[in-house]
C-alpha cells in the first residue's frame, strides 16, 4: 500500500492550484448584478467556462449552455483518474456514480413520459446528455423499449452498468413502472451505500473523512426529500424511505418531519428554527436549506483544508467547491435570464 505522502503529494498539490483558480465570491456578486442573461454570460468569457458564452451566443439557448457545463463538470472529475494510484481512481469512480445515475435517471423519465405517459419528448430530445459515465448505453435504443421488463433488461445488459443487479433485480420483482419513485429512491440508495461501502478501502483519517463527508451530503438530501415529500407521503413510510448512513436516524431521535429537520441541522451547530420559520412553502424551505447548508460545507472545507495535506480532505474539498460553483453558475445565470424576461413584461 503506497505511503500517504506517496498517494496524495502530486494530486493534493495540483488540486490546491486548481482551487485558486476557483471563482472567487466578487464575481459570484458582479454576476449576480447583471441584468440581462447576455451580460451575465459576457462576465463567463474569460473564465473556465467561457465555453457556455460560446455556446450560448451560437444558439441563445440557456438550456444548451447549461448541458455544456454539465458535460465540462463531468470531465473536469473524471480527468483526475490519470493522476491517481488504483484506489483513488475507484474512488473517483464511485463519486462519478453521482453522474452515471443523474444521466440514467433523466433518460428513464423520459422514457417514461413517451411510453407510459404517450407524451411528444421531441422538444426534450437536443438537451438530454449522452455521455458515457460508467453505463455505456444507447439512448435512442433504450427509447425504443416498450415495456418495463425491457428497459430492465436492455440496462442491466449494459457494459460498464455498475447496477446491473438493481435492474435485474426489479425484473425478477415483476416491478412495473406506475410511478419512478421507488425506482429512483433505490438509485439515491445504491449510489450511496457505494461510496460508504468504498471508505472501508482507506485507511484512517481517510476513512473517517469520507464517512463524514458522505454523511453530510445524504443529510443534505434527506432534508430536501423531507421537505419536498412531507405533504404526499404518510411519517412512517417519509422516515422509512431516507437514505441510511446520515447523523439522524428519524423515527427514534425524530418524531415528526420538523423534528427532523431541526435536529438533523442542530446537529452541525445550525439552527433549524431559522428553517422552520419559512412555514409551509417547500421551496422558500428548499432555498433557505441550500443557504444554510452552504455555510455548513465552508466550515467543513476549512477544516479539510487546514488538515494534514496528504489525506483524502483535499480531494473531498476540490469536489465540493467545484460542484457547488458549477450549480451557482447555473443558479444566477436562470436568475438573469427571468430577470431580463420579468422587465420585458413590466415594460409591454
Amino acid at each position: 500500500m503506497p505511503s500517504a505522502l506517496n498517494r496524495y503529494s502530486f494530486i493534493n498539490a495540483k488540486l490546491k492550484t486548481r482551487m485558486d483558480f476557483l471563482l472567487k465570491e466578487a464575481f459570484f456578486q458582479k454576476l449576480k448584478d447583471r441584468p440581462n442573461l447576455n451580460e451575465a454570460m459576457l462576465m463567463l468569457k474569460s473564465t473556465p467556462y467561457g465555453m457556455m458564452e460560446e455556446v450560448y451566443e451560437q444558439t441563445g439557448d440557456l438550456k444548451m449552455a447549461e448541458k455544456t457545463l454539465k458535460e465540462y463538470e463531468i470531465d473536469s472529475f473524471r480527468e483526475l483518474k490519470k493522476h491517481c494510484d488504483e484506489t483513488l481512481q475507484g474512488f473517483l469512480d464511485v463519486l462519478l456514480l453521482k453522474y452515471d445515475i443523474e444521466i440514467l435517471k433523466d433518460w428513464i423519465r423520459l422514457w417514461f413520459d413517451l411510453r407510459i405517459r404517450k407524451r411528444d419528448v421531441s422538444d426534450l430530445m437536443p438537451y438530454m446528455l449522452r455521455t458515457v459515465v460508467h453505463t455505456d448505453f444507447d439512448p435512442d435504443t433504450l427509447l425504443t423499449k416498450e415495456t418495463t421488463e425491457q428497459l430492465y433488461g436492455y440496462l442491466a445488459s449494459c457494459r460498464g452498468c455498475p447496477l446491473s443487479d438493481l435492474f435485474q433485480d426489479r425484473i425478477e420483482a415483476e416491478s412495473d413502472l406506475d410511478t419512478l419513485y421507488g425506482l429512483e429512491k433505490d438509485l439515491d440508495h445504491f449510489r450511496f451505500a457505494k461510496i460508504l461501502e468504498y471508505a472501508g478501502s482507506f485507511p484512517e483519517p481517510d476513512r473517517s473523512l469520507l464517512i463524514r463527508y458522505t454523511a453530510m451530503e445524504i443529510d443534505f438530501e434527506n432534508m430536501l426529500f423531507v421537505i419536498r415529500m412531507s405533504p404526499l407521503l404518510p411519517l412512517e413510510q417519509l422516515f422509512e424511505d431516507l437514505i441510511p448512513g446520515g447523523t439522524v436516524f428519524a423515527g427514534t431521535s425524530a418524531r415528526t418531519a420538523d423534528q427532523y429537520l431541526e435536529k438533523t441541522l442542530g446537529s452541525y451547530g445550525s439552527m433549524g428554527s431559522v428553517l422552520l420559520g419559512e412555514g409551509g412553502d417547500p421551496l422558500k424551505k428548499m432555498e433557505m436549506l441550500s443557504a444554510l447548508f452552504g455555510d455548513i460545507e465552508d466550515r467543513e472545507i476549512k477544516k479539510m483544508l487546514q488538515g494534514n495535506p496528504f489525506t483524502l480532505g483535499i480531494m473531498l474539498a476540490w469536489f465540493m467547491r467545484k460542484e457547488r460553483e458549477c450549480r451557482r453558475l447555473v443558479s444566477l445565470l436562470n436568475a438573469a435570464h427571468y430577470k431580463a424576461n420579468s422587465m420585458d413584461r413590466g415594460n409591454s
